[in-house]
């Protein structure tokens, strides 16, 4: 081989980039190591192959173009970047630089490649693109301002939210221009503090915008020099505002912040933790730095293994899961209850990668419901006692006083002693009365049925037509058939009214009972309206007539519980009711007691 040849030849075998010799049939002639290395296959069956066969089908018509280009003379040469198919099925990435070689009279021999493999080069940039676009999206984002400025105060770069701020075309100004229209920098900038000192420096600060709290960060190069810096800018002009109320409530806050009952935790799928809040050691009694060590069904009593095993498993399929309760078991082995409210964490695609969630310790509320259902049964047994003994016992005190009544020779002044303690019994066998069907309301133990409301406005006119001496009138015309959705109560709703009516009446009670149907965008209704002619209900004890023990400025008789009861029925059947003037604007005149239900179809 002459001397000149077997140097090319050297050179070309030796070449650090992959080098071949194609024929103007694009199949290999003769390829270097580095080519063999490039495309995983032997130099024997490259020479079997075309470069054809190594080229990505999506390049393969740009390589075709410029290589006819070669032949027809157009071009001399040309370079390239693109994709080869690897023999193990890899993309690899080249530069090539192909040229034509031809003999001396210009004939075209072969093609001459030279391909650099960029492979690592290209897949450091797409990850250098890819951290980019996400550091942007961050960036743009971020709720607070993000400011970037060189060493000189320069803005280079800043966020939507600093350009909705302070207006657009602020970048290449000073900050201290655009910020704060000043013409020289601010006393006690953190941004020169932070470029001199080289930390992270925070303060607030009074600009064009108002109050901002800033935490400047210094930016520093490989070599270690600061280059600028970048400022995070929170609007707090607002909470400036509210600072001496917030300092009223400074104690309290603290309390609640440092007395906070959450944990905010993330595991994996496996149920490891991998992130669990400071609180995290108020509550478990683990260290912060202890948890990552441990899974949770290390934390997890056993015997709650088997719910915690099913809503992990929802949430790893993506399902919802409704707050649960379980009990953890403290480092020191005692049990603590926890509320636990979670959700999957998924990554860009949407596949579940792990759960995240708050806990809550609820030791105080478990206690308060176990102290509340004993409480309930108390009270329970006390409106028993009053329902059976105590009543029991007021009979019989009414027995014995009717019996010294028809007995005893008495005067009128002891019969009238007498008649009042009967009385007194009578009121408190009604007020347990009242109690137990507001402990049946409150329990929801009486059922709903259909009721004639018609039947049972009869019904109470003809008890109290019944009892009340010949100057008391109680008008009401009788219609039936009007249904609604109520329990065995609904006369009580109605006797109560009338009740009430007749204690705060004048010496000859005058009652007007109307039973009307009312159609409105919320539906059909029965309205009842209850007129009588007593002094009425001043317009400021309207809203509290129905509170529970209220009687207004009245020497009437009673307890305070009717009204109460009535308020508490008729919502109970998801109805209204309210007092108005029976003449309007004059309360003096009388009251009108209205009750609105919900019809029902007759």
């Amino acid at each position: 081989m002459p001397r000149g040849e077997l140097k090319l030849s050297y050179t070309f075998d030796q070449s650090p980039i992959s080098a071949a010799i194609v024929s103007l049939d694009n199949a290999f002639m003769q390829v270097n190591e580095e080519m063999c290395r490039f495309t995983g296959y032997t130099s024997d069956r490259l020479l079997e192959m075309k470069f054809t066969d190594i080229t990505h089908p999506d390049d393969m018509a740009t390589s075709l173009e410029n290589v006819k280009k070669l032949l027809e003379g157009s071009i001399d040469r040309f370079k390239i970047e693109k994709r080869y198919i690897r023999k193990d099925g890899a993309v690899a990435v080249g530069r090539a630089s192909i040229r034509l070689v031809k003999d001396p009279s210009g004939k075209p021999l072969h093609f001459l490649a030279m391909i650099e493999d960029i492979t690592e080069q290209k897949l450091a940039e797409e990850k250098q693109r890819q951290s980019e676009t996400f550091l942007r999206n961050i960036f743009e984002c971020i709720q607070d301002g993000i400011s970037i400025l060189d060493k000189d105060l320069n803005i280079l770069r800043v966020n939507p939210v600093m350009e909705k701020w302070y207006g657009p075309g602020i970048i290449g100004k000073k900050c201290y221009q655009a910020y704060h229209g000043r013409r020289e920098p601010c006393e006690a900038c953190p941004s020169i503090k932070a470029l001199q000192e080289k930390t992270m420096k925070k303060g607030i600060v009074h600009d064009l915008g108002g109050w901002r709290e800033l935490y400047v960060f210094p930016l520093v190069n490989d070599k270690g020099d600061v280059t600028g810096v970048i400022e995070h800018v929170r609007d707090i002009d607002e909470r400036k505002k509210a600072e001496s109320a917030l300092e009223e409530s400074e104690e309290k806050y603290r309390f609640l912040v440092e007395n906070s009952k959450d944990i905010i935790w993330k595991l994996d799928l496996q149920g490891r933790w991998t992130f669990a809040s400071s609180n995290a050691e108020k509550i478990t009694g683990y260290t912060v730095d202890e948890i990552p060590g441990k899974t949770v069904w290390d934390i997890i009593a056993p015997e709650c293994h088997e719910l915690l095993a099913a809503m992990l498993s929802k949430r790893i399929r993506g399902e919802e899961s409704p707050p649960y309760e379980l009990m953890a078991v403290r480092k020191d082995g005692s049990y603590i209850p926890l509320d636990i409210l979670s959700t999957p964490v998924r990554d860009k695609n949407g596949k579940v990668v792990g759960i995240q969630g708050i806990s809550r310790d609820i030791t105080l509320r478990k206690q308060a419901e176990k102290e509340l259902r004993s409480a309930k049964a108390q009270a329970e047994l006390y409106v028993d006692l009053m329902g059976h003994d105590i009543n029991n016992m007021n009979q019989v005190g009414i027995g014995f006083l009717e019996l010294a009544l028809d007995m005893l020779d008495l005067d009128e002044n002891g019969r009238t002693i007498i008649s009042r303690s009967m009385g007194a019994l009578e009121s408190s066998s009604q007020l347990i009365d009242k109690v137990r069907k507001l402990q049946k309301v409150k329990s929801g133990e009486l059922s709903s049925q259909k009721i004639d409301l018609g039947q049972t406005l009869i019904n109470v006119c003809d008890y109290y037509s019944s009892i009340q001496s010949g100057n008391a009138s109680i008008d009401y015309t009788p219609v039936a058939g009007r249904y609604v959705k109520a329990n065995e109560l609904l006369y009580d709703v109605f006797s109560n009214i009338v009740d009430n009516a007749l204690k705060h009446a004048k010496d000859k009670p005058a009652i007007t009972i109307r039973l009307e149907e009312v159609v409105g965008c919320d539906g059909t209704f029965y309205r009842v309206a209850i007129d009588d002619n007593g002094k009425g209900v001043p317009d400021e004890l309207k809203p509290q007539i129905f509170d529970r023990f209220h009687r207004g400025n009245t020497k009437a008789k009673g307890k305070g519980l009717g009204l109460y009861l009535v308020k508490t029925l008729v919502e109970s059947y998801n109805g209204r009711v309210w007092v108005e003037d029976r003449v309007a604007g004059d309360h003096r005149q009388g009251a009108r007691f209205v009750v609105m239900l919900p019809a029902i179809e007759k």
